[in-house]
């Protein structure tokens, strides 16, 4: 088999796991709406079973274009590689435009992880005493709990 056939068959691989990743992100996505930790759960792991196989692939392929290229792989020679096989061009663009999807999936659910996580730490607030006018307004600290120097409410007077 070539070093083309060879990277040919790497990048339909991560092409592969790609789709398997989309599709665990969808169902973390899906898990974090219904906020159902049972169904959460799975689904990280999935998607870190996913990641941990791309990665795997990933530098199975970039060890054969290191020897492809004689030890450096950089985005230039890789190109020129690339430039010479019309399918290795091919999956290329098709690799690269589903890791920026899943990138863009995994932004969507860490977003929704930090809206969720607001959530919560406002609840503690109130339940705990702490809630602040300042909470309101949107006004909290990274992990979601309301920022001192305003009035104290008690949740009885919520």
């Amino acid at each position: 088999m070539t070093q083309q056939q060879q990277l040919s068959e790497l990048l339909q691989q991560e092409i592969q796991l790609l789709d398997r990743l989309m599709q665990s992100l969808e169902r973390e996505y899906d898990s974090l709406q219904q906020r159902d930790p049972e169904v959460l759960e799975p689904a990280v792991k999935e998607k870190q079973r996913d990641v941990i196989a791309l990665e795997k692939v990933s530098r199975e392929r970039k060890s054969l274009l290191d020897t492809m290229l004689g030890g450096d792989s950089s985005k230039l020679d890789v190109a020129g590689v690339l430039k010479e096989d019309n399918q290795l061009t091919r999956l290329w663009t098709q690799l690269t435009s589903k890791a920026l999807q899943c990138k863009d999936r995994n932004r969507m659910n860490g977003a929704v992880v930090e809206a969720l996580s607001r959530t919560v730490g406002q609840a503690l607030d109130v339940i705990q005493g702490k809630q602040e006018a300042t909470a309101a307004a949107g006004i909290n600290d990274q992990s979601g709990h309301a920022v001192a120097g305003a009035v104290k409410h008690s949740l009885t007077q919520v």
